[in-house]
């Protein structure tokens, strides 16, 4: 009985296919090289702005943590699609390091 109650009839089938109708193979690969390539473009701004403040003297650790929060947030969620050792050991270093510079900052900005 279990069975019968988890099974869609034709109709049923295609009025969700209406309402939620599959995406374009080519969609799916524009919109992920849109986002590739503006992560190339914020981590190339976020590098000259770095090398910036470092020829000037100026504090940089904010754009530190910025970076490392960037990347633990990306292997983070990287982890919950694909878990593995390696992904978790990286998102715990990506963190630890994100928290080590934000807090540095926020003593020196204190």
């Amino acid at each position: 009985k279990f069975q019968e109650e988890i099974t869609m009839n034709k109709k049923d089938i295609l009025t969700y296919n209406q309402k939620n109708p599959p995406r374009d193979e080519r969609e799916v690969f524009i919109e992920s090289q849109i986002f590739s390539r503006g992560n190339i473009g914020f981590l190339l701004t976020l590098i000259l702005i770095f090398l910036f403040k470092v020829i000037k003297g100026y504090e940089y650790e904010d754009l530190v943590a910025i970076f490392w929060g960037y990347l633990a947030a990306l292997h983070y969620y990287k982890y919950q699609y694909y878990p593995s050792k390696k992904t978790l050991f990286i998102t715990c270093i990506t963190i630890i390091l994100f928290i080590l510079f934000l807090t540095m900052y926020l003593i020196k900005m204190w």
